[in-house]
């Protein structure tokens, strides 16, 4: 029951201490995401203070190509990174034990 409670206690103090974002740090995110989208092929489209996020070549075997939120376009950039990060070749070292 202690652990519990404890646990409920230190939940309530971490997220009572955890800040959201403040409005530089969203510019910031917001910018280096236009400059990254650019980068890899993407038309951004700003509409109604929302921004799309929209593929200048229609994936392969279709001729319809579907724009992307901001936060659906960073989910698959994340989803992207996680693929190769966990999928990369493990690194092993080689050692010598003299006998």
């Amino acid at each position: 029951m202690r652990y519990l409670l404890t646990m409920i206690i230190a939940v309530a103090v971490v997220g009572c201490a955890t800040q959201p974002p403040t409005k530089e740090a969203a510019a910031r995110r917001h910018a280096a995401n236009i400059a990254a989208a650019e980068n890899a092929g993407y038309k951004v489209i700003s509409k109604n203070d929302r921004t799309m996020f929209c593929p200048t070549a229609a994936p392969m075997g279709s001729h319809i190509a579907v724009c992307l939120t901001e936060t659906q376009w960073e989910y698959e950039q994340m989803s992207a990174w996680n693929w190769k990060v966990l999928n990369a070749p493990a690194s092993y070292s080689v050692t010598y034990r003299g006998l």
